[in-house]
């Protein structure tokens, strides 16, 4: 008799493992044996993504329809019905019978909405207003028309995205009747009146691809806010007051119509961008678009001087201008430790913008001891990496990272020689240069063995909320601690190149043999530049035999402290 070993896992987790799955999925597991047919009519996660187009509407229509008659847990815990097409649909009746079977089984976490607009504005049904038992909900293009008191005491996480006619009286009720809610996400909508956001228990609040029009006012009260993160089109006002602010994301655009920039002076004077900025001075971590940091120049440029004297994490995005005069802002937050400098995309304007005044007129950064670069052209940010180099004092580690786009890379080179023989204001600055990292890391003949005998090493990559964001690693594939367990790859392969290797494969792919020969000259310019100008200082690794004469010792000393142990 064959072994039925999933049959013989115990029910809890087979129905956890269902639980990840998309109803269709589910419903077919009833074919597996007898005792599988209707395990599925009592998962607890309900999950309908419906790529349905055309005539298919009405074939997934029965098919929710069905699987929710024959199902018959006691509580769902997460109930999803998307619709997941770029064709407008005209919803039907079943629709607000499905919600209202989820309501009516105490439904937890409830997604429901629309890939695209639907045919005529879909009104969520009126018995979700009443439905308590909700933590977490997420609706996509839906419009509000609330008729009843909103009584969410358990909502905690609400996000609503491409909502047509949320005005500000819903958002007011939506906000009354959710006195536990932490986290608001509003993406995708226009504001054209006066709208507020008033929440006591709001932590979290991101305002995502919005438009705020010229007559309208955004107005948030949230004393207990956390982070903000407005995306916005601003053609209206904006007023804060978030006393408890610890991280600010702020990406302003202003637009007159669709493509052409209006006048800054007429349509969003700089004394609102003022306001909002002091409301925020006492966060600890920013992060600006391109469009904010010209706000801050510009006001600094009218006396209208803003400082940040909390702040210790800085991200600056510059995607659609030239690289502004970083130093005006750099004077803005004397307390910075960690900077990030994203470019964005190719622009040629940078250079020009960055190569004269910025270098010899210096900030005092007291404090900054991490900075990463990310850019597209290493010529246009060359100056703002030698500016940082000469003026951050106790600099510890600069990080260039690639962005992937096409970079001329003998041009690097050349830049890099330069770069290295720049004055440092800090002895103990570590240049990190990514570009030819992930060559590096992955390249198959120098992926190291782990010292613990289980084979080679695997390769990983710090995320991006991590200290060291972007930067390879290598982890012991046994996941054990030990000695060389853990090996940043630029330290390990700057020890290889001092031994003059080269690595045959780039980027996990076979290169033809001139490729190869071209690749291996170029990380031989690269190699001599730094080694040539004696900036990465080679990490010596211990050798076996020291590692095990430590152990004995550290053995021997254990066992003498034990023996006086007992004396004593």
């Amino acid at each position: 008799m064959d072994d039925d070993r999933l049959s013989e896992l115990p029910d809890s987790l087979i129905l956890t493992i269902l639980s990840l799955l998309d109803m269709k999925d589910v419903v077919m597991t009833s074919l597996l044996s007898k005792r599988w047919k209707n395990r599925w009519t009592t998962v607890p996660c309900l999950r309908f993504d419906l790529p349905f187009s055309g005539g298919l509407w009405v074939e997934y229509s029965k098919f929710v329809s069905g699987a929710l008659a024959q199902w018959k847990g006691a509580k769902i815990l997460e109930f999803t019905i998307f619709f997941s097409s770029n064709d407008p649909l005209t919803p039907s009746c079943d629709t607000d019978s499905w919600l209202l079977f989820a309501t009516e089984k105490q439904v937890e976490k409830l997604t429901f909405g629309f890939e695209c607009r639907p045919h005529g504005a879909y009104f969520v049904p009126q018995c979700l207003y009443s439905c308590s038992s909700i933590t977490t909900l997420s609706l996509y293009c839906c419009s509000f028309k609330i008729e009843r008191n909103v009584r969410w005491n358990q909502l905690k996480s609400l996000n609503i995205r491409k909502s047509e006619g949320l005005s500000g009286d819903a958002m007011n009720q939506i906000l009354l009747g959710a006195p536990r809610l932490e986290k608001l996400v509003l993406r995708s909508f226009e504001i054209s009146e006066n709208f507020t956001i008033r929440s006591t228990s709001l932590m979290i609040l991101e305002i995502i691809e919005c438009n705020l029009k010229a007559e309208a006012e955004l107005r948030i009260w949230a004393p207990n806010l956390l982070s903000l993160e407005i995306s916005a089109y601003v053609c209206g006002s904006c007023l804060l007051y978030v006393p408890s602010l610890i991280t600010a994301i702020l990406s302003f655009e202003i637009f007159c119509g669709e493509l052409d920039p209006i006048d800054l002076d007429d349509m969003a004077p700089l004394e609102m961008f003022h306001q909002v900025f002091r409301s925020i001075r006492y966060v600890q971590n920013v992060s600006l678009s391109d469009w904010s940091i010209q706000f801050l120049v510009d006001m600094k440029e009218n006396d209208m001087l803003v400082q940040f004297p909390n702040a210790e994490f800085l991200k600056l995005d510059f995607r659609l201008f030239e690289m502004f005069d970083v130093r005006v802002v750099l004077e803005m937050f004397p307390k910075l430790k960690r900077l990030i400098v994203d470019q964005g995309f190719k622009n040629d304007y940078m250079y020009n913008s960055v190569s004269s005044e910025m270098i010899s007129r210096s900030p005092f950064l007291p404090h900054l001891k991490t900075v990463e670069v990310i850019y597209s052209s290493y010529l246009a940010i060359s100056p703002l990496v030698k500016f940082l180099l000469e003026n951050a004092r106790v600099l510890q580690e600069m990080v260039l990272q690639p962005n992937g786009e096409e970079n001329d890379r003998e041009a690097f080179v050349s830049a890099l020689k330069e770069l290295l023989g720049t004055r440092r204001s800090s002895p103990y600055a570590k240049l990190i240069i990514n570009e030819f990292m992930a060559d590096y890391a992955y390249a198959p003949e120098l992926i190291p063995l782990c010292r613990c005998g289980r084979g080679k090493m695997l390769v990983k990559c710090a995320g991006k909320e991590a200290l060291h964001a972007g930067r390879f690693y290598y982890k012991c594939p046994a996941n054990i601690k030990h000695q060389g367990s853990f090996l940043w790859c630029d330290e390990y392969h700057q020890n290889e190149v001092g031994a003059g290797q080269a690595p045959r494969y780039l980027s996990g792919r076979m290169y033809t043999p001139e490729q190869e020969a071209q690749s291996a000259s170029l990380i031989s310019q690269v190699r001599a530049a730094v080694l040539g100008h004696g900036d990465v200082r080679p990490m010596r690794l211990r050798s076996d035999i020291e590692i095990i004469i430590t152990s004995i010792f550290m053995a021997l000393a254990f066992l003498f402290g034990v023996v006086i142990g007992k004396f004593l």
